[in-house]
Parts: C-alpha cells; sequence; structure tokens
C-alpha cells in the first residue's frame, strides 16, 4: 500500500525541504533570544532548541538523500 504520507514527489519533497528551512530559522531566532538572557529557564530552553535544531538537520539530510533517490528512479508511470 503506498499511502500519501509515504507518497515522495519531488514537489512534495520539496515543500517539506522548504517547512523544515522555515522551522530552522524560528528556531535559530529562539536560540538567539534564549542567549541574550542568562538564567537558568533559558539554559534548559537553549539546551532543547539545540537538540530540536539537530532533529531537523537530520530530517533534511534524510530528506536531501530521498530526493536524491526519488530524480534517480525511473516514475512508476513507465512501467
Amino acid at each position: 500500500m503506498n499511502t500519501r504520507d509515504k507518497n515522495f514527489t519531488p514537489g512534495a519533497i520539496r515543500r517539506r525541504v522548504e517547512q523544515i528551512e522555515a522551522s530552522i530559522e524560528r528556531y535559530l531566532s529562539m536560540l538567539d533570544t534564549a542567549d541574550r538572557q542568562e538564567d537558568e529557564v533559558a539554559e534548559m530552553r537553549k539546551d532543547r532548541l539545540t537538540e530540536r535544531l539537530e532533529r531537523l538537520r537530520q530530517q533534511m539530510r534524510d530528506l536531501k538523500a530521498m530526493e536524491r533517490a526519488v530524480e534517480a528512479a525511473p516514475t512508476a508511470r513507465s512501467r
């Protein structure tokens, strides 16, 4: 079964990359704000933001690999 969530087209991958890039920008901005604050809460927040950024960057690497695979694969319509 090829569900919509597992159907990766170049357009779907591109849209997801754009979403992740926007999220990374948002988290970097939040991290900058937390850097200007110097309390314990800001430190905990920075740790969470850093972890989230790393997960987003990993998703981006995975999507880029998937994008290369989709571009290299023959289309399903050619069967």
